[in-house]
Parts: structure tokens; C-alpha cells; sequence
């Protein structure tokens, strides 16, 4: 248990520093909760990818996120779009199901709608 925390901290600053990285020299910038928001959705990403490692499998479409810890994107992330819980920066809360065996983590934008032309996802 400890090693996969240490494994998921290690993930969450790598991505946090690409980020950083890339909306430093990447031209980003100009749509910060676009880019938060794809930011958070890669960190889940390796979470699950991370989960699945542990497990043998994703977890399922009714626990969803409810694995990842609270404050998953504390790093790189400026106070103003952390969210207090696993919500997109508009505040509606991260969709996830598997497709075809695979993760799929999906914010509403700012729509707050799924399924819409605004919506982000991996």
C-alpha cells in the first residue's frame, strides 16, 4: 500500500510538472480551466491506470473515482481552480465509464451538460 502511494505521488508530479512545463512553453495559458481540466483528467488517468496495476482491473463504473484521494490535484494546480472534491473547475463532477474495457473520464465544460460539444475528455 505504501509503495502505490509512493508510486501515485510520483505520478501526480511528473504530470504536474509537464504541465507546468507545457503551459509555460506550450502557448496554453489563454483557457486556464480548459487546461486544468485536462491537466486533472490525465491525473486521473494514471490513477486508474495505477488502480488497475494493484488490481488486475479498473475499478467499477458504480465505485467510480471514489478510490482517489481528495486532494489528488493539489500539485501544479492553482488554489482558484482546485476543486474540494472530484469536480470539474465548473463544478459538475467527473463522469467515469469504462469503454470497451477502457477508462473514460469526462468533464461537462462549461456547459455543465455531458454529452455536448463543449465537453473534455481523454
Amino acid at each position: 500500500m505504501k509503495m502505490i502511494k509512493v508510486i501515485l505521488i510520483l505520478a501526480v508530479l511528473f504530470v504536474a510538472v509537464l504541465w507546468l512545463f507545457t503551459a509555460k512553453f506550450g502557448g496554453h495559458g489563454k483557457h486556464p480551466r480548459l487546461d486544468v481540466t485536462r491537466h486533472n483528467i490525465t491525473v486521473i488517468l494514471s490513477a486508474l491506470n495505477d488502480y488497475r496495476e494493484k488490481h488486475g482491473a479498473y475499478p467499477s463504473e458504480e465505485n467510480g473515482l471514489s478510490f482517489l484521494p481528495p486532494n489528488l490535484f493539489v500539485q501544479g494546480v492553482s488554489k482558484e481552480y482546485r476543486p474540494e472534491r472530484m469536480t470539474d473547475p465548473w463544478g459538475t463532477p467527473f463522469r467515469y465509464r469504462l469503454m470497451s474495457g477502457k477508462p473514460e473520464v469526462r468533464a461537462a465544460g462549461p456547459d455543465r451538460q455531458f454529452d455536448t460539444q463543449d465537453d473534455i475528455t481523454n
